[in-house]
């Protein structure tokens, strides 16, 4: 039997990344049990990845991004922008 390996930390980029995602569901009122139920995730997986416990995949970032309405390489850059990298 495998244990499950507990994900790496989150990189400051990616912690980033997580928190302006946070906000953007924060100021249009969507829960993380709701976001987690639009992308496919759990709500755990959702959660945890806004804690900072491992990182959003590319996917995940592009499946928020488009619920949201937005572009997930301009939302990327402008984090990035943001961080100055």
């Amino acid at each position: 039997m495998n244990p499950r390996k507990a994900a790496p930390p989150a990189s400051l980029f990616a912690t980033n990344v997580a928190a302006a995602l946070h906000a953007l569901l924060t100021d249009r009122g969507i829960s993380d049990a709701e976001i987690a139920r639009r992308i496919g995730r759990s709500q755990n997986y959702v959660s945890s990845r806004f804690r900072g416990d491992g990182s959003f995949t590319l996917s995940d970032v592009d499946a928020i991004a488009r619920d949201l309405g937005i572009d997930a390489g301009s939302f990327l850059a402008g984090v990035s922008r943001r961080l100055g990298i």
